[in-house]
């Protein structure tokens, strides 16, 4: 125990530098650096880092969190709740995560379903002008490998591997497949 909350208040220390820049300047450029920086962190310690620095600087996270290498956050304004894990490689946008959830590796959470609108053929492509729209994902939910989430998950749902997500997903759901579609629906207390 000594030594968790030794490491912890290393963690914290080694993450401060990018929480007082980023409240100092309020850029989102230095939040997502320092956010990519810190996913550079290896192992335990790593984590505790990435808890540390999210911390401090998103609306609502835990020092809980579980965040492993190379994955990162993109939005400020983003919550998380208890006892969330965040895999290897995940990009995640504008996001409430519920209690208890799980996003396997290589996962992506965009900021919406319209993300990057393209609507105007005037604008250069990469021009960022779009407003993010903050997407949900329940408690208790487990979000497989490699999958692309573009709206709204509910409670208690299994998305699978590989699956891409685009319209809202009701509690209690298990979905698959692209564009993800029920298969099967989980049974209360089991």
């Amino acid at each position: 125990m000594f030594l968790k909350k030794l490491a912890f208040t290393i963690a914290f220390v080694v993450s401060s530098p990018g929480f007082c820049l980023y409240k100092i300047s309020k850029s989102i450029e230095l939040f997502r650096t320092f956010g990519e920086f810190y996913s550079l962190f290896p192992g335990k310690f790593g984590r505790y880092v990435r808890a540390c620095y999210y911390h401090m600087t998103l609306k609502k996270c835990p020092y809980d969190l579980n965040m492993w290498i190379f994955s990162k956050f993109s939005y400020p304004e983003s919550e998380v709740g208890n006892g969330v894990m965040i895999s290897s490689y995940c990009s995640i946008g504008l996001v409430t995560i519920g209690d208890n959830s799980v996003c396997a590796g290589r996962t992506s959470v965009l900021s919406g379903r319209f993300q990057h609108n393209f609507d105007d053929p005037g604008r250069q492509i990469l021009e960022d002008n779009n407003v993010p729209t903050r997407v949900y994902i329940g408690r208790n939910t487990f979000i497989g490998e490699g999958s692309i989430i573009m709206s709204n998950v509910g409670n208690f749902v299994i998305v699978g591997a590989g699956s891409i997500v685009i319209d809202d997903i009701e509690d209690y759901s298990v979905v698959a497949g692209n564009p993800a579609r029920v298969v099967k629906r989980r049974i209360e207390g089991r």
